[in-house]
């Protein structure tokens, strides 16, 4: 089975049942031993905890999961589990003027976690994951550094609506990064001509598919 649930469905009713989700690696963190992936799909991001020593099956994850990066596409199995008791999920504080009471803290808060969840993950994408956003971004003159902004805007609008409504692109980005595909889609610019983005969709797959 490819998959049994979307990675944001899941909730505390699943705690102890086994699942197969799919998604992009949206960040990772790699103490060493222990590597937490954040896999993310169209419904949410769910943080997946990887042991390299342990065994599935007689086949151990090994060393495979320290070579994963960020938006690497990835297959996970395994079992919903609690957070340890003791341990802190997420906190935050931020200041507001609305009044805030017994009956409206939780909408209030909701509303505060949603902008901040918004902000925050636009953000590290655009630094992270391959627009090279930096806090002193080409400061230039004569609005140029807004306008260099609104193209790396636009650049991320077009990827995002390339991944969830092109079904040819979601084929090519099936085992690539997207850094890399668009690495290989520069090549080609450069030594052949397409008629369409389409031709050039099926061209690469064509290639792929071929092998040596």
């Amino acid at each position: 089975m490819m998959r049994t649930d979307r990675a944001g469905d899941l909730r505390t009713t699943d705690i102890d049942r086994e699942v197969v989700v799919c998604g992009w690696v949206d960040g990772r963190r790699d103490h060493g031993g222990v590597v937490f992936l954040d896999v993310r799909d169209v419904a949410g991001i769910l943080q997946v905890v990887v042991d390299p020593g342990a065994r599935d099956g007689g086949d151990g994850v090994g060393a495979d999961v320290h070579r994963v990066r960020n938006e690497y596409v990835v297959r996970v199995e395994g079992t919903v589990r609690h957070r340890p008791e003791g341990t802190v999920g997420y906190h935050n504080s931020w200041v507001t003027d609305f009044v805030l009471t017994p009956a409206t803290v939780a909408a209030i808060v909701g509303i505060g976690r949603s902008r901040w969840k918004i902000e925050n993950e636009q953000f590290n994408v655009q630094k992270n994951h391959g627009y090279e956003l930096e806090h002193n971004y080409g400061h230039g003159q004569q609005t140029l550094s807004m306008v260099f902004y609104l193209l790396n805007l636009l650049a991320f609008l077009a990827h995002k609506l390339l991944e969830f409504g092109d079904r040819l692109y979601q084929q090519c980005r099936v085992g690539e990064s997207r850094r890399g595909l668009w690495t290989l889609f520069r090549s080609a610019f450069y030594l052949l001509e397409f008629d369409s983005w389409d031709a050039l969709l099926r061209y690469h797959l064509r290639e792929t598919a071929g092998g040596p």
